[in-house]
């Protein structure tokens, strides 16, 4: 809870800011409300109904900028615990992407991505537009630029197999440009299952030109699993033999997880879980200490949901 005295100072600013809503300037109604929705949304709620009307009165006749500063503004965290009061405001950036999309550089394509990806939008007219302007301006996307693109629609479960093939292409032919962004692309793609007949065939070459780090054989390790391979398990040895002891001790609990997965998703190859095994430091300590953990939780859980169905009962 927030001090009385910072309350009152931040009602202050935002009534100052609401006063410009009135004016019949879209750069001067845009910019305020950009500012307005920056504030934590219990603040926003006694006057929800001004902002979404002064955004469909004013965002169409705004430009790339100003539509932008508003994109900007909304942060990810209030607005999925808050979806219901953010949504007729997301829906009219989306209505109005088409206005302004032929406008936006590369770098503000995938922030835009990002952002409504990071508000978990799960509206998929968005996406398809935003698919679309990727197609046309994918020669001019970075290579950050396209793991970002990738993280962001694998986030929200799209597995675009054209796109990430297209993009596996690239990391095929410039793999050492893509050293610093391949554990995340893979991670990535490990999340939604993306298993392609290229993805099968480049993952070998890919591991051969790109970088021995080991958190990017760790990523390299994880997508290996998963894309049924011939000669996986010589592959899968030979990528695992890059973690370094001070990488498998610091990331010991990575390695179990994915040792646990290995062993229970994967029965049939058991040889994966095995050597993913034999790299944890302490296995049968860190096994114990998990279990334990994972007991408590469990019941401080149970404790909580509790509580609440008490707390909810009662009032």
């Amino acid at each position: 809870m927030e001090k009385p005295e910072i309350k009152a100072e931040i009602n202050n600013k935002l009534e100052a800011l609401q006063k410009n809503l009135s004016e019949t300037g879209a750069r001067t109604v845009l910019t305020s409300l950009a500012h307005i929705l920056a504030f934590p949304p219990e603040f926003l709620e006694p006057n929800r109904e001004l902002y979404v009307k002064s955004i469909k009165s004013f965002l169409n006749f705004g430009n790339s900028h100003l539509y932008m500063n508003i994109i900007h503004s909304l942060y990810p965290n209030y607005v999925r615990n808050s979806y219901d009061f953010y949504v007729p405001i997301i829906r009219e950036l989306i209505t109005n992407y088409n206005n302004f999309n032929k406008r936006l550089n590369p770098s503000e394509l995938v922030n835009i991505l990002t952002k409504f990806s990071e508000c978990n939008t799960r509206n998929p007219t968005i996406y398809n537009h935003i698919l679309s302007d990727i197609g046309r301006l994918f020669n001019a996307l970075k290579n950050d630029e396209l793991s970002d693109v990738v993280v962001a629609f694998t986030k929200i479960r799209i597995k675009q197999t054209d796109l990430f093939d297209k993009i596996l292409s690239k990391i095929v032919s410039y793999p050492t440009n893509f050293a610093t962004n391949i554990k995340f692309i893979f991670s990535s793609f490990f999340k939604v299952g993306f298993n392609s007949p290229q993805a099968k065939a480049s993952i070998a070459e890919i591991y051969k030109k790109s970088g021995k780090s080991s958190a990017t054989a760790l990523a390299f390790a994880n997508y290996i699993s998963i894309l049924n391979i011939e000669n996986e398990a010589e592959l899968f040895e030979e990528v695992l033999a890059n973690l370094t002891p001070e990488f498998s001790q610091r990331y010991k609990h990575d390695l179990f997880n994915l040792e646990e997965y290995l062993r229970i998703v994967h029965k049939d190859k058991p040889h994966f879980a095995e050597t993913v095994k034999n790299l944890i430091p302490e296995y049968e300590e860190l096994k114990a200490k998990i279990s334990t953990e994972s007991k408590t939780l469990s019941k401080a859980k149970k404790l909580v949901r509790k509580n609440y169905l008490i707390l909810e009962f009662i009032f």
